[in-house]
């Protein structure tokens, strides 16, 4: 799928919602949450989303908050990075809200202000996925935003579910 930004191009690949998809908090299930990694092409300003980790050991996780133990992200950042010769990286962060309809919080958005300042991202733009119950949120930081999620785009219905609910 294709969720075209003002500034960018988002290709979520359809293994990424499916791994994604299974951490959808229905009943008292935890957020979750992971990374997302992926190639970014300059010329045409287009983000690949190849792959989504999940949550691994050492993560915490609640009914209303997801912490990723950053180090094991890194791990996994390096590795792919070395593994496809400088073509695969870190593009965003997804997670799980316990809603219908997820709206990022202030700790989301901080998150992503975060990365966009301490300049750990390789690419211009962070991409943050929220994915509800009923739909899910695409979020990303422009360049010129200064590290807040400028855009952001719902995949509701029968989209979400097509997409998502496979």
């Amino acid at each position: 799928m294709r969720i075209q930004f003002e500034d960018a191009i988002v290709d979520l690949s359809p293994h990424v919602c499916h791994t994604i998809y299974k951490y959808v908090q229905h009943g008292s299930l935890p957020e979750s949450g992971g990374i997302l990694l992926g190639k970014y092409l300059p010329s045409e300003k287009m983000y690949f989303i190849t792959e989504a980790t999940t949550p691994s050991f050492g993560d915490k996780w609640g009914p209303a908050f997801f912490i990723r133990q950053k180090h094991s992200a890194q791990r996994i950042i390096n590795k792919r990075w070395k593994d496809s010769n400088g073509q695969i990286n870190y593009l965003g962060e997804w997670h799980t809200h316990g809603c219908d309809v997820p709206v990022p919080s202030e700790t989301d958005k901080n998150l992503i202000r975060t990365i966009y300042n301490d300049r750990s991202n390789v690419w211009p733009n962070i991409i943050m996925i929220i994915l509800g119950r009923k739909s899910c949120y695409i979020g990303i930081s422009l360049g010129s935003s200064n590290g807040e999620i400028a855009e952001y785009k719902y995949i509701e219905g029968d989209d979400y579910a097509l997409i998502f609910n496979r």
